[in-house]
């Protein structure tokens, strides 16, 4: 495992910094924000991970899930309809 220091970015600014043991960087940013990172692009908001050993900057973004699309009335339907079949069933 190497030692990393991740740094949590506002633009170009640290806002706030960890250390953490790791395999490989990505897992380093991971591990200290605890949550899940993607190659950096031109996001405001950003992770800088530098191996404390030779020096080397990996730059990643945090992800973004995005949410369920809400039902549609005939699947809030069809959901209310299954619960029934199953309460019936049970």
């Amino acid at each position: 495992m190497k030692s990393y220091r991740v740094e949590e970015m506002a633009d170009e600014m640290v806002v706030s910094y960890y250390l953490a043991n790791a395999s490989a960087p990505w897992q380093a940013a991971e591990k200290a924000t605890g949550k899940e990172v993607q190659g950096r692009k031109t996001e405001r908001f950003w992770v800088r991970v530098t191996d404390e050993r030779d020096g080397a900057v990996s730059k990643y973004a945090f992800k973004i899930r995005r949410p369920e699309p809400p039902l549609n009335t005939r699947d809030r339907n069809m959901a209310s309809t299954e619960r029934q079949l199953y309460q019936i069933v049970k």
